[in-house]
């Protein structure tokens, strides 16, 4: 062994290699071995050779791609169903690929810049079946879309394609807008292939989609609840960083700052919550979008001491002035020529978890030259729509669900804590960070896979089984945030967006897991089906 190889104990005594340190790579948060893998691949009595590759799909997600020299042709699901003995599903290839043998360097090494690409089908192992009809090419280009793989058949599964219950919300949103029909997510959950969702479609009723429109340019607009209650919180304590957005980067090598510079002014011209400020008039929260020749925008730049960059993060990380703009401060730390530091602040009232993903992505792309599509609606435009909507009384069934659902006495939760609550909320505290072991991971994906739930659900469960234990109470309410975007029209928009479900359920003792967890799972999708109504209007 060499420094950097990795290697376990087993419980016979030997040792077994596991690959070299610097073949980790990070799909979907997790940190994987690929060494490991490949060790799993090859305990297979037919596989001679095993190749396990990180590649990146168009969206810049990374994936697994596997590649075997078998005695005999294997089927996928049986390969699949092989790792899945001692492996969680996150590192379990996307893709298998059979090969006569390993393309090989001059030195005799695997030469893995020489293995072919996939076909872009992630392979669940079913039987490719290709669409027969109009409906299910549709539904096919919409998971193409959602799921960023090609080539999947209307057999497939969408949640063993990497769908869960976000994704399954934007396709009821692109369902209901290409064919003005409405699916709940209850039903997507129950029906998870395109030829079941294609026979619902064709059995539902015709439901008139509500698009987001442009509205007239004005002088200033009415907030959406989520921004009305980041201003009343801001109102209470100007002070406060609480919700500051903060972001720091790494970045080597060669760097153009007059580029990056140029690259945020254009993604503040292309989005308009990035120069919008927010104020009172006449007793009305209003939202003023400014023009972008009004913004004055520059990086803050130094040069450092590496050991210094933790104090200059610590002073970069402000309050904002909520009635200036852009809420949105950048800063570049030089410490060599080739190795710099990229601090980003925004305040939460302009942007969301999904928001920064989109202006991270979107900053790549522009400052590699790429062109980015027009966007046909602003955050504006949706603030004006959802207050329509709550004018018009459209989701009155919606308020009367929760209304429903929380009649009575509203449980509090009693938990025992070491020190008595302040009269005032100061938000001190710290976070403890801890790691589930992989035997755990791969039970918990297993259990969410055989009961038809995802992850959330199964852990939500589990975290309300533990309360239940700690208090002995048997009714309790978990706030739960929820990305809030699940109207086709703002995927592609910069904003705050996210709503908090109270998601009440009833650990009771008598109950088996299996059974509280499918009721978990049924309150959870009911409650995405009603969260277009605001927590605070509630």
């Amino acid at each position: 062994y060499k420094t950097g190889d990795l290697a376990r104990w087993l419980p016979d005594g030997n040792i077994e290699y596991l690959g070299r340190m610097d073949n980790q790579v990070k799909i979907r948060g997790f940190r994987i071995e690929l060494g490991e893998i490949e060790s799993r691949l090859l305990k297979h009595k037919d596989i001679k050779e095993g190749v396990v590759v990180a590649k990146e799909d168009g969206n810049g997600d990374k994936y697994l791609s596997g590649y075997i020299v078998a005695g005999v042709e294997l089927l996928v699901g049986e390969i699949r169903k092989h790792l899945a003995k001692e492996l969680p599903d996150y590192m379990i290839p996307s893709y298998f690929i059979h090969l006569e043998s390993m393309p090989v360097t001059k030195n005799g090494k695997i030469d893995k810049r020489a293995l072919p690409e996939p076909d872009g089908k992630i392979n669940t192992g079913v039987e490719y079946a290709a669409p027969r009809n109009e409906v299910e090419e549709i539904l096919t280009k919409i998971w193409e879309k959602i799921l960023q793989t090609e080539k999947m058949g209307i057999n497939d599964n969408f949640f063993d394609l990497g769908g869960h219950s976000l994704k399954a919300t934007m396709m009821v949103s692109r369902i209901h807008k290409e064919f003005e029909v409405e699916i709940s997510l209850m039903e997507i959950f129950k029906s998870p292939t395109i030829e079941e969702i294609s026979r619902l479609i064709k059995a539902s009723e015709k439901s008139i989609y509500d698009e987001i429109k442009p509205v007239e340019k004005k002088e200033y607009y009415k907030m959406s609840s989520a921004q009305k209650r980041m201003y009343i919180i801001n109102q209470m304590d100007k002070e406060t960083t609480t919700y500051n957005m903060p972001g720091v980067l790494k970045l080597t090598g060669k760097l153009d700052r007059t580029k990056i510079e140029d690259t945020f002014k254009e993604l503040i011209n292309r989005h308009e919550s990035l120069r919008t400020l927010f104020t009172t008039l006449e007793d009305e929260l209003v939202q003023v979008v400014k023009e972008v020749t009004e913004i004055k925008f520059k990086i803050e730049y130094r040069e450092v001491n590496e050991e210094d960059i933790k104090d200059i993060v610590k002073d970069f990380i402000k309050p904002f002035n909520l009635s200036k703009t852009p809420l949105l401060r950048i800063g570049l730390l030089k410490i060599r020529e080739d190795e710099h530091i990229l601090i980003t602040d925004m305040h939460h009232i302009i942007s969301d978890g999904v928001s920064i993903e989109l202006v991270i992505e979107e900053f790549t792309k522009i400052y590699k030259g790429e062109e980015l599509e027009p966007l046909n609606i602003q955050y504006k435009d949706y603030a004006i729509w959802q207050n329509e909507l709550f004018e018009s009384g459209k989701i009155e069934e919606q308020e009367k669900y929760w209304l429903e659902r929380f009649k009575g006495e509203i449980p509090v939760l009693n938990m025992q804590t070491d020190y008595q609550r302040p009269a005032v909320q100061s938000h001190k505290g710290v976070s403890k960070n801890l790691k589930i072991n992989q035997k755990i991971t791969t039970a918990l994906n297993r259990i969410a896979k055989e009961t038809g739930s995802t992850l959330y659900m199964v852990l939500l469960s589990t975290v309300n089984i533990l309360f239940a234990k700690y208090t002995g109470q048997e009714d309790i309410v978990i706030g739960s945030p929820i990305a809030g975007r699940h109207h086709n029209d703002l995927t592609s928009i910069v904003g705050m967006f996210v709503n908090t479900l109270a998601m009440r359920n009833y650990p009771s003792s008598d109950k088996v897991f299996r059974e509280f967890l499918k009721e978990v799972k049924e309150n959870s999708l009911r409650a995405y089906a009603n969260q277009d109504i605001q927590f605070e209007e509630l």
